[in-house]
C-alpha cells in the first residue's frame, strides 16, 4: 500500500507521467505503473487517453477523500513526533544545562533539529553560539585556554549529528550528544 500512497500523493499536483512520479518517490518505473494499476482497479484513479503518447491520470473522488486521509495523518503524526522531540530536548536542556556560567556552544550543520534546539534555548533564555566548523570550534576553545568537554564548567558542547561527535572525539572533546536523548 506504501507505494500506492506514494503516488497517489504525487497525482494531481502537476501533468504527472509516470516517470516523474518514478523520480518524485524513488520508486522504478514499474513499481509506478503497478501502483497505478492497482489504484485504478480500488477506483481510486482514472486513467484518460490524451493521444497515442500522452495519458492523463484523474484522481476520482473516492481517490480525493483517500489523499487528504493520508495527508491528514502525516501531518498529524509529523506534529506529534515534532512535539516529542520538543518535549525531549526540552528534558535534555532542563537536565544538563542547570543554571551554570557556562558558555553554550551548539556545534553542528544548520538543519530542523538545530531550529527546535535554538527555539527551545530561547524560549528559555539561555545565550549559545552555533558553530559548524571544527577550526573555529579549536579556535574559541584554545583563545580560552581550557580543554572543553560537554560538561566542562567553562562551555558545554552539544551536538545533534554523528559526524559531529565522531570529529570532536578524535580532539579529545567531549561534547552532549542530543542524539542520545532523542
Amino acid at each position: 500500500m506504501e507505494s500506492e500512497i506514494q503516488v497517489l500523493l504525487n497525482i494531481g499536483k502537476e501533468k504527472a507521467t509516470q516517470r516523474l512520479i518514478a523520480e518524485k518517490t524513488g520508486m522504478s518505473l514499474g513499481s509506478v505503473n503497478e501502483a497505478i494499476k492497482r489504484l485504478v482497479k480500488t477506483g481510486f484513479l482514472e486513467i484518460e487517453k490524451i493521444s497515442t503518447r500522452s495519458t492523463k491520470y484523474n484522481l476520482t473522488p473516492k481517490g480525493l477523500i483517500e489523499k487528504y486521509k493520508v495527508l491528514h495523518k502525516h501531518i498529524v503524526d509529523s506534529f506529534r513526533y515534532t512535539t516529542s522531540i520538543n518535549e525531549k530536548i526540552e528534558a535534555f536542556i532542563n537536565s544538563n544545562l542547570n543554571g551554570e556560567e557556562s558558555k553554550i556552544v551548539l556545534f553542528g550543520e544548520q538543519d530542523e533539529i538545530l531550529s527546535l534546539l535554538k527555539s527551545k534555548l530561547i524560549g528559555n533564555k539561555i545565550l549559545f553560539e552555533h558553530i559548524d566548523s571544527i577550526d573555529n570550534l579549536i579556535e574559541i576553545l584554545d583563545s580560552n585556554s581550557n580543554n572543553a568537554t560537554g560538561t566542562d564548567s567553562k562551555f558545554i558542547i552539544i551536538v545533534w549529528q554523528h559526524q559531529y561527535v565522531e570529529l570532536l572525539e578524535i580532539e579529545n572533546i567531549r561534547p552532549l550528544n542530543l542524539l542520545n536523548e532523542l
